[in-house]
């Protein structure tokens, strides 16, 4: 039981260490900001405060990252650093359009994958420069 406890805090610890997880409280002030300007151009005052997006959404999504997270572990799926890194840099290039639509799974996951599908044959041809 005691391994269990030193290995869920190390995976509580490692959450900090993710990029994602400051970018997204970015865009979720960011997001909040915006709707914020809009309705006080719209109605002339603020109707919902900066994080009443997120109050919405938060438990639901936490619950489904844990379902998921149980899945994963009971299957024994597992995601190396490298396609962390890159689903990562997905994340935060499309996210930098302002279009929160492209942040769904489909567009991450899918242009990850294609981009994983033709690194290798870019890896090849990067060597050919190499002086």
């Amino acid at each position: 039981m005691n391994l269990w406890a030193i290995e869920l805090g190390k995976g509580l610890a490692k959450l900090f260490l993710q990029p994602l997880l400051y970018w997204s409280l970015f865009l979720v002030v960011l997001a909040g900001y915006r709707r914020i300007k809009q309705e006080r151009k719209n109605f002339g005052i603020k109707i919902f405060d900066v994080f009443s997006e997120w109050k919405n959404t938060l438990f639901f999504s936490l619950l489904l990252g844990v379902i998921f997270s149980v899945i994963f572990l009971g299957t024994g799926m597992v995601l190396s650093y490298e396609v962390m890194f890159i689903i990562s840099i997905v994340i935060i290039l499309l996210s930098i359009t302002g279009k929160f639509t492209l942040l769904s799974p489909s567009y991450t996951i899918g242009l990850t994958y294609v981009i994983l599908l033709f690194l290798p044959f870019l890896g090849r041809e990067l060597n050919h420069f190499q002086i």
